[in-house]
C-alpha cells in the first residue's frame, strides 16, 4: 500500500481541478484523514469531515470554486464516491458538449454528402465517423487541459510564496526544486542547492540517521517528522522537522516532496527545560559545588554554543577569581582603575548582556578575553542566601549569533540551581561547624577531637609514626572568672586559644573539650624532645601576660603529656593518661609539664 499521505501530491501532479477528479487521483489510507483536510485546505479548497465516527470510512465534504461534493474516502481502496451537491457547472458542461456534438453531427453528415459521389456511401461514412470522433477528441483534450494549468499556475505561485520550506528530491536524495523559504532556511540560494545532496548540508551525527528514515519512507514503513540538524555557510546549526512524502506517478520515476520548518528555538527550549531539570538532580545529590559548577559551565557552552563559560567570585578585597571555568586559560583580571563584569554584574544585581566588549563603557574585559576575540558575553548573579559573591560569564565570537535575553533567562535558571547548592552546602558547613567545633572559641569540640585522634592513630598503626597529646589547663582560671565576671573569662579563653593555635603546627590539632582545658595533638613528632619543645612553648604562650578591658591579667598552665607509640591505643587510654599527667602537675604547684610516666621518658622532660 502506498504512502498515507500520498494524496496531496498526486492531486498536484495530475492537474485534479474538481472534487470528482481529485478523487480518481487519490490512494489513501483511513488514517490520512485528518491530513487530507489539512492539505486540501491549504490548496483552497473547503474540507471538513463529515462521518468521524465511522469505524470503517472517512466522509470529507470538499468545497471549490462553486463545487460541492462528499468524498467517502475507504480504508484500504482508492475508490472514491462523489455525488455533486451542485448541478449548475455540470449543466453548462452538458450544454457546452451538445452543442459541439450537434455541431460535429452535422459536419460529418455534410461531408458524407460531399464525399458520397466519390468514395462510395461506406467510405463516406467511415470519414464522417472519423472526423466526429476526431472533434470530440480535441473538446476532450481542451476540457481537460485548460483545468491543468490553473492547478499547475497556482502550484507554483504557491511554492514560491509559501512560508513553509518546500523541495523536491530524488530517490537518492538530491535537491530536484525549492522554494525561496528553504533557500532562507538554510543559507543558501538554489543554485547551491540544486544538484546537490541534501545529506551536504546534514550535521554529520545526522547522517545516517537521515538515510534510516528517508528509506523507511520509500518503503511506506515510517510516517512520523524527522527532526534534524542543518549546517548553514557560516557554520551555525538549525533544527529542522522535515515532512516527506512520496509520490509515484504513473509511468514516471518516484519522488520525494518536502515540507521543512524551523524549529531550533522549540528544540533549544526543550534542550534548556531538560538540562535545567537534570542538573537540579545532580544538585539534590552533589556534594562537591565546584564540581557542580564545573558540570554546568559545559551545558551552558553546550547549550548555547558560545566559546566559554565562567564562574566567578569576588573576594573582600575586591580581587575577582575564577571558581569553576569549562575553558581555561582566561585570565580575570582588567585594568587597575576599571570595574570588571563581575562587579558591574554583582552591584547591578541583575543580568548583563553586550555584543560589543570592545567598545563596552560600563565596565572593561579582561585583555586576554578581546584578545582571543571574544566580543559577546552574558553575565547573570547567582542568588545566595548571605548576599550574591558569585557570577556565571559566558563569552562568544563576534562571528556568533548576538546573544539576547533569552540566553540569560536560561543562565538566570542555571545560577539559581547553582546557588541553591551553595545555601546548601553553606548550611551543612554551619551544622557540621556547630556540631564539630567550639561556638565560644571556634577550636575543636570533643566530639572532633575524639574523631580526629582516632583517624591519626590508624595512620600512625599503618605508617609506624608516634602521636602525642598534650593537655592544657588554666592555673587559677576561676579566681579571673569570680573577680573579672564570666565576659572577662570567655575573652580570656578566647585569647588563650589563638596563641596556643599559634604555637603549633598547621596540621596539628588544637581543641577545647570543655571549660578551661584545652588539648592539642600532635602528629609525626620523632623525639620526645621535640613533644617537650612543643609543651614549652604552650607553657610560655599562657604565661605571656593577657589584656583585657584595659588591664593585665597573668595566669599560668599545667600541661600533662602522653605519648603513643606506632598508634597501638586507644584514643581514650591515651586522653587519660595525659589528663592525670596534667593533673599531677598541678599538685606540684601548676605552672608546668608533667608527662605520662608510663608513655615518656623521664629524662628528657623538666619542670
Amino acid at each position: 500500500m502506498r504512502p498515507a499521505n500520498v494524496f496531496a501530491i498526486r492531486a498536484i501532479a495530475s492537474g485534479a481541478d474538481t472534487a470528482s477528479e481529485l478523487a480518481r487521483t487519490l490512494t489513501v489510507s483511513k488514517q490520512a484523514a485528518a491530513q487530507t483536510i489539512t492539505v486540501l485546505r491549504e490548496r483552497g479548497y473547503v474540507a471538513r469531515a463529515v462521518d468521524p465516527n465511522d469505524a470503517r470510512r472517512k466522509r470529507l465534504q470538499v468545497t471549490d470554486h462553486g463545487f460541492k461534493g462528499e468524498m467517502r474516502l475507504a480504508r484500504r481502496s482508492c475508490n472514491v464516491e462523489c455525488e455533486t451537491g451542485r448541478r449548475s457547472r455540470r449543466a453548462v458542461r452538458v450544454v457546452v458538449v451538445g452543442a459541439a456534438a450537434v455541431a460535429t453531427v452535422c459536419a460529418g453528415l455534410a461531408s458524407a454528402l460531399v464525399l458520397a459521389p466519390i468514395l462510395g456511401v461506406a467510405g463516406a461514412v467511415t470519414v464522417a465517423l472519423a472526423g466526429v470522433a476526431l472533434v470530440g477528441l480535441a473538446l476532450l483534450q481542451r476540457a481537460a487541459s485548460a483545468p491543468a494549468t490553473r492547478l499547475d499556475q497556482r502550484f507554483k505561485r504557491d511554492f514560491d510564496d509559501i512560508a513553509i520550506g518546500m523541495m523536491f528530491l530524488t530517490p537518492q536524495l538530491r535537491v530536484v526544486r525549492v522554494n525561496d523559504a528553504l533557500c532562507a532556511l538554510l543559507g543558501r540560494d538554489a543554485p547551491q542547492l540544486v544538484g546537490r545532496s541534501i545529506l551536504d548540508f546534514t550535521h554529520p551525527d545526522d547522517v545516517k540517521r537521515s538515510v534510516e528514515w528517508s528509506e523507511s519512507r520509500f518503503a511506506g514503513t515510517v510516517e512520523a517528522p524527522l527532526v534534524k540538524r542543518w549546517i548553514r555557510p557560516d557554520g551555525s546549526v538549525v533544527d529542522v522537522a522535515v515532512i516527506s512524502v512520496l509520490v509515484e506517478p504513473d509511468g514516471a520515476e518516484p519522488y520525494f516532496f518536502s515540507q521543512l520548518q524551523d524549529v531550533t528555538e522549540q528544540r533549544r527550549a526543550e534542550r534548556e527545560k531538560g538540562v535545567i531539570a537534570d542538573l537540579g538532580r545532580r544538585a539534590l545529590e552533589c556534594s562537591d559545588v565546584v564540581a557542580l559548577m564545573g558540570e554546568a559551565m559545559h551545558l551552558v557552552r553546550e547549550i548555547l554554543g558560545t566559546a566559554t563559560c565562567i564562574t566567578t567570585r569576588r573576594l573582600a578585597s575586591g580581587e575577582v577569581r575564577i571558581v569553576a571555568a569549562e575553558r581555561g586559560g582566561l585570565d580575570p583580571a582588567i585594568p587597575p582603575g576599571r570595574t570588571s563584569q563581575t562587579a558591574f554584574t554583582l552591584e547591578l544585581g541583575e543580568s548583563v548582556v553586550s555584543n560589543d566588549l570592545p567598545g563596552e563603557t560600563r565596565f572593561a574585559a579582561p585583555p586576554t578575553v578581546l584578545k582571543n576575540g571574544l566580543h559577546r558575553s552574558v553575565s547573570v548573579p547567582v542568588p545566595e542566601r548571605s548576599g550574591a559573591r558569585h557570577v556565571i560569564l559566558t563569552h562568544a565570537c563576534a562571528s556568533t549569533r548576538p546573544l539576547g535575553l533569552e540566553d540569560a533567562r536560561f543562565l538566570e535558571a542555571v545560577a539559581h540551581v547553582i546557588g541553591g547548592a551553595l545555601d546548601r552546602a553553606a548550611t551543612e558547613e554551619e551544622l557540621r561547624r556547630r556540631a564539630l567545633e567550639d561556638p565560644l572559641t571556634g577550636l575543636a569540640n570533643r566530639a572532633l577531637l575524639a574523631s580526629q585522634l582516632e583517624t591519626e592513630l590508624r595512620h600512625a598503626r599503618r605508617l609506624g609514626d608516634r602521636v602525642c597529646v598534650l593537655v592544657l589547663d588554666l592555673d587559677r582560671f576561676k579566681v579571673v572568672n569570680d573577680t573579672l565576671g564570666r565576659t572577662a573569662g570567655d575573652m580570656l579563653l578566647r585569647m588563650v586559644a589563638a596563641r596556643l593555635t599559634a604555637c603549633v603546627r598547621e596540621e596539628d590539632l588544637v581543641a577545647r573539650p570543655g571549660g578551661d582545658e584545652f588539648t592539642v595533638v600532635c602528629t609525626r613528632t620523632a623525639t620526645d624532645h621535640a613533644i617537650a619543645e612543643v609543651a614549652q612553648r604552650l607553657v610560655g604562650a599562657v604565661v605571656e601576660p593577657f589584656e583585657i578591658d584595659g588591664r593585665e591579667v597573668f595566669v599560668s598552665a599545667s600541661v600533662g603529656v602522653a605519648v603513643s607509640e606506632q598508634g597501638r591505643e586507644a584514643p581514650e587510654e591515651l586522653l587519660r593518661d595525659a589528663d592525670a599527667a596534667m593533673y599531677r602537675a598541678k599538685e606540684l604547684g601548676g605552672g608546668r609539664l608533667k608527662p605520662s610516666m608510663s608513655r615518656c621518658a623521664t629524662n628528657c622532660w623538666s619542670g
